[in-house]
């Protein structure tokens, strides 16, 4: 699970752009709200399920998420977007840990 989370997050901005090359206009966006609407609901059961497997997929998407910031980083200055990013990753890494220790506690093994 977390290597797929960590190649979509590698891979997204060249698969979403050949889909919207293929598929083009308003029927992209319709596309494109229609899995974030199918993806949300099944990343939502699987918090349901198993909250701690959830909570160390989100520090690793968090990961990937900053190695994607770093690797595309404007060399010699910085860019608001990318602060946005590293702020954001580092809010998702919390939530998985937060995720996390509820998990333990929930299940009677808390840190």
């Amino acid at each position: 699970m977390g290597l797929a989370v960590v190649y979509l997050v590698l891979e997204a901005p060249a698969i979403v752009q050949r889909i919207e090359r293929d598929v083009g206009g308003p029927r992209f966006r319709w596309l494109l709200v229609g899995c974030v609407l199918g993806v949300g609901t099944v990343i939502h059961v699987f918090k349901r399920i198993n909250q701690l497997w959830y909570g160390i997929t989100e520090i690793i998407f968090g990961a990937a998420t900053m190695y994607r910031v770093a690797e595309t980083w404007p060399q010699g200055g910085t860019m608001a977007t990318q602060w946005v990013a590293v702020i954001a990753g580092a809010y998702i890494v919390a939530r998985g840990l937060n995720n996390c220790q509820e998990a333990r506690i929930k299940s009677g093994s808390a840190l």
